[in-house]
């Protein structure tokens, strides 16, 4: 037997290890067909340059006991590189959007965890320990019943949620998930998985990184050290306070130097409230026009693009952007109908590209008369310090589904009495 150089050995360990590390994020989500079969989408967002961990098709487990193999489907074909598939993904900056699809049909009623795993993450990330060695879990919950004509449709995104990031400077972003049942969504850091489902272990948030649990906005302090991090977003829906479904949304975040600078600002029709977020609420009647603007120091218009993400832009909805150095300005028209009032916000994510991300977030309100009972989200229930010229704060629905966390924020919180009540 002939025997192979301990440093060939060596080299070709390495190599693998190196080339077969690849994914920057990814999630799952479904589309009903009927109230046993889904329609059932993996989105994976890799490197570039690994070719050859690409992968043609990946194993999806429906949480029933079965599983696929499920085939990309998105891209041309990959003539030029190893392996040779149908479908190559799609290239968006410096990352490539794999999907895969594929239906499945359940035959009983359950909740059941549609997930993926695959091997494995970017090397180097600051907040994964052993990056290189750690898979990638990716996980959407389904709750299946056979009767029920009321499907659900799971959380989508309309952008890309990896994203770059300028240091040494507070930088806002946000994933752009919207819900086509227009369900209330809530958002929460956790864990990214790996291997099983377990969360990663080791695995720490940076300080100062925070989501708002209602706009999906996230803020990355300034002080991040240059390089890649890892996050997980668990999106939870609920409609008319009750628990629907969640997902979990995996991405990566890399922190770089610039010399350039964007900052939004916007129409003062945008309020702020005691939570930070700025919203606004309007009626059907009523027509959104506003203007924001992006002070920056780009040498040229073709150094970034500014895109509006927000469910309003199917709906109808327009925006016009004008690029210029060192202000570029932009305007929004929606006019809302009937049919487009709901207790869900939309959400508005106006993102400057380029170097890096920026972003600013918008919550909008479109409220009548039959909008009611829409302060309670998904497990959370928001009051602040204005709330104080009534006796009681009432929870809908009574008794609460699963469990509810009532935040109190403000200055003059004294003293804070919680009960229950038959009458």
């Amino acid at each position: 037997m002939t025997k192979l150089p301990y440093a060939f050995i060596l080299f070709i360990i390495i190599s693998f290890s190196t080339l077969a590390t690849h994914n920057k994020g990814g999630y799952i989500y479904y589309s009903a067909i009927s109230s046993s079969t889904y329609e059932i989408t993996v989105v994976t967002y890799t490197t570039i340059q690994s070719y050859s961990a690409d992968r043609c098709e990946l194993l999806v487990h429906f949480g029933d006991g079965t599983s696929r193999m499920v085939e990309r489907i998105n891209g041309s074909a990959c003539s030029s590189s190893n392996p040779i598939c149908d479908h190559c993904g799609e290239v968006e900056g410096d990352v490539k959007i794999n999907m895969y699809r594929t239906q499945h049909t359940y035959t009983q009623n359950g909740n059941f965890k549609i997930s993926m795993t695959d091997p494995n993450r970017n090397q180097g990330i600051i907040n994964v320990p052993n990056s290189v060695n750690v898979e990638m879990f990716l996980e959407t919950n389904i709750a299946i019943d056979l009767s029920n004509t009321n499907l659900n449709n799971s959380v989508q995104l309309m952008d890309v949620p990896t994203k770059i990031v300028r240091y040494g400077e507070a930088s806002l972003i946000n994933i752009s998930a919207y819900d086509p049942d227009e369900d209330i969504v809530s958002y929460s850091l956790i864990a990214p998985r790996g291997n099983n489902g377990i969360p990663i272990s080791g695995y720490t948030v940076p300080a100062g990184v925070t989501i708002n649990e209602v706009t999906g906005e996230m803020t990355l302090p300034g002080d991040l050290l240059f390089g890649e991090y890892s996050f997980a977003v668990k999106v939870e829906e609920c409609n008319g306070g009750a628990f629907v479904a969640s997902s979990i949304i995996d991405f990566n975040i890399e922190v770089i130097p610039s010399i350039y600078e964007g900052t939004f600002s916007v129409d003062p029709v945008w309020v702020k409230d005691y939570f930070g977020r700025y919203s606004l609420t309007i009626s059907d009647s009523d027509t959104l026009d506003f203007e924001f603007t992006l002070n920056n120091n780009f040498n040229s218009s073709s150094d970034y693009e500014i895109e509006v993400k927000s469910e309003i832009v199917g709906k109808g909805g327009s925006f016009a952007v004008q690029k210029n150095t060192p202000i570029a300005t932009g305007t929004v028209n929606w006019k809302p109908t009937s049919a487009d009032v709901r207790c869900a916000p939309y959400i508005l994510t106006i993102n400057q590209t380029g170097s890096f991300n920026n972003s600013l977030t918008l919550m909008l309100f479109v409220r009548n008369s039959t909008t009611t009972n829409c302060e309670v989200g998904c497990g959370v229930i928001l009051a602040n310090e204005n709330m104080d010229i009534y006796s009681e704060l009432k929870v809908f629905p009574n008794p609460v589904n699963q469990s509810e966390r009532l935040i109190l924020k403000g200055e003059n919180l004294n003293d804070c009495l919680l009960y229950t009540s038959d009458a």
